[in-house]
């Protein structure tokens, strides 16, 4: 019996697929690789090196600059403790973060029902 067929909203005619042969999946796995993203982890010095160097910390590094430049010490200590306490606050939540994603990650297992040869 024929394939039944679906219209869509151009009245294109849809046939559904019978999939795929086991030696195409392993031809388009050799060509392409595993369907995967690939995972980009930082290290611990990148994140630190990259909160303590955006716009708003270049700000207060060349404030704690200027303040040492003149001599003015308690400014200084306060900026530097500002600078310092928001950059591992900053951390602790980035880290915080991508430790959730990690675990929501390992906690859904992907799994994919595929038609191969013509069979499920």
């Amino acid at each position: 019996a024929p394939p039944e067929t679906i219209l869509d909203d151009e009245e294109e005619p849809f046939v559904p697929s019978h999939g795929i042969t086991s030696a195409e999946a392993d031809q388009l796995l050799e060509q392409w690789g595993r369907n995967e993203l690939v995972e980009k982890k930082k290290a611990v010095w990148e994140i630190i090196f990259e909160l303590l160097t955006g716009p708003m910390p270049i700000m207060l590094w060349l404030a704690i600059i200027i303040e040492g430049i003149i001599g003015n010490y308690a400014d200084l200590g306060i900026l530097l403790a500002i600078q310092l306490i928001n950059a591992g606050i900053s951390f602790y939540e980035t880290t915080k973060a991508g430790n959730a994603v990690a675990a929501l990650k390992s906690s859904l297992k992907a799994k994919a029902t595929v038609k191969r040869d013509g069979k499920w």
